[in-house]
């Protein structure tokens, strides 16, 4: 049994509701599932397969690559995830990873860029979409153990059920700029389609803070759609913004 941890700082709250849709505690379930939401468009962005879970055909042994991680019906999640408050250092936690059923290098691998986009570009829990909530910064890693190596990634990936090809991280924009949020209103109304469709929650966050570390500021969107994609980076462009592609993270990654 292998255990490894992660210790952050929230730079903002972190929301994981319970069946009420409260949030009085913080809550494993709703860490995991906006994890998984992030290592499916990584997984995806690298080429891999990634499953809908809402709507998903992964069964037993016939799944998915991200299932093979995160599990499915028959098959059992690789890791336990326990999210414990650090004793001297207020508001830090630590994500602490115990493996279940030994997982390859590899898996931890993913599992660790992962998290670290989430850290440095994304949110985590519920409601990530939400300006207010999910903003996190890495204070210590274990997981940085593990490196991911192209020829690595490219054997582990079975390339099954590969229907589902949103979000993917090759399709998603991050930007810590300022200009970026003060231009969300005009990006609202030019790109309707990223403010979702019923059943279906919106395609962008905008974090935009006066009184909390400039670290949480931050906006990233995504389209499951290459002309959408295009016009997106083509309005961006017309303005003096800075941003970085999730292509860019992508080439990264398949550099080390």
């Amino acid at each position: 049994m292998e255990q490894f941890t992660v210790q952050v700082k929230p730079l903002t709250s972190l929301w994981t509701g319970d069946i009420n849709k409260k949030c009085c505690t913080l809550r494993e379930t709703g860490i995991i599932g906006s994890l998984r939401w992030w290592y499916e468009a990584l997984i995806r962005g690298l080429g891999g397969s990634a499953c809908d879970p809402t709507n998903s055909k992964c069964n037993g042994k016939d799944h998915c690559d991200a299932c093979e991680l995160f599990g499915c019906t028959g098959w059992a999640r690789k890791f336990r995830l326990e999210v414990e408050e650090v004793k001297d250092k207020e508001s830090e936690l630590v994500f602490k990873f115990t493996s279940l059923r030994r997982p390859e290098d590899i898996e931890w691998a993913l599992l660790n860029k992962t998290i670290k986009i989430i850290s440095e570009y994304g949110a985590i829990g519920g409601k990530f979409a939400d300006a207010k909530y999910g903003v996190i910064k890495i204070q210590n890693n274990d997981l940085d153990k593990f490196i991911c190596k192209k020829t690595g990634i490219r054997m582990y990936f079975k390339k099954q059920n590969g229907d589902v090809c949103s979000p993917s991280l090759s399709m998603f924009i991050f930007s810590k700029d300022d200009k970026m949020t003060e231009e969300i209103v005009n990006i609202e109304e030019l790109f309707t389609f990223l403010k979702g469709t019923k059943g279906k929650g919106r395609k962008y966050s905008c974090k935009r803070y006066t009184n909390v570390n400039e670290e949480a500021k931050r906006f990233f969107l995504y389209t499951d759609n290459a002309e959408q994609y295009a016009e997106i980076k083509h309005y961006i462009d017309s303005l003096p913004i800075e941003y970085k592609e999730g292509k860019a993270l992508l080439r990264d990654l398949l550099e080390e």
